[in-house]
């Protein structure tokens, strides 16, 4: 017959656990990179899109573009994605603004899904190991940049925005 362990041993074996739990996590939150500095360079990337297609910041050169990390099964930045397509509808009009929404994490199908149920045609990214998000020190979703035509930072919000004239006015400065 074995002795049993104590109810006190037990306790602190269940509570080591949960704290090794809890670093691991945390740790799988946090960004690998350094922060990004306004009016430097950020970093260069490559991520598939919804189709599979590669896309490259680089590709974009010369244009303002609006890069957004986000999840489509967070709440606050589901929310918001209405005003994104509006945004992106005029936007795309004078060619000079390119939106990307780089989720973060999340299955293609999922995506996918979440974008065909609402009928949104924005540019989906897909940084399905979190390596962008860590390269751009991206700790919370939704988080917004805004990048010129040289691909220098111009703007970081982090949060959600409450509706489309929160996103005019922020990025009202920035845009051609």
């Amino acid at each position: 017959m074995r002795p049993m362990i104590s109810m006190k041993k037990a306790f602190k074996v269940v509570l080591a656990g949960i704290l090794v739990v809890a670093g691991l996590g945390l740790a799988a939150c946090s960004s690998s990179g350094e922060a990004l500095k306004i009016d430097e360079a950020v970093p260069k990337f490559s991520l598939p899109d919804l189709n599979g297609n590669t896309v490259s910041l680089k590709q974009y050169t010369g244009k303002t573009v609006i890069l957004h990390f986000w999840q489509s099964a967070f709440d606050p930045c589901a929310k918001e994605m209405p005003y994104f397509q509006e945004l992106q509808d005029e936007w795309s009009q004078s060619g000079d603004t390119v939106f990307l929404a780089i989720d973060v994490g999340e299955q293609t199908d999922t995506v996918k899904a979440f974008m065909q149920e609402n009928n949104y045609t924005f540019n989906v990214l897909l940084d399905s190991k979190d390596e962008v998000a860590g390269k751009y020190n991206v700790l919370y979703v939704p988080t917004t940049f805004i990048l010129d035509g040289e691909g220098n930072l111009k703007l970081k919000v982090e949060g959600s925005f409450k509706d489309k004239s929160a996103i005019e006015k922020q990025m009202a400065a920035y845009l051609p």
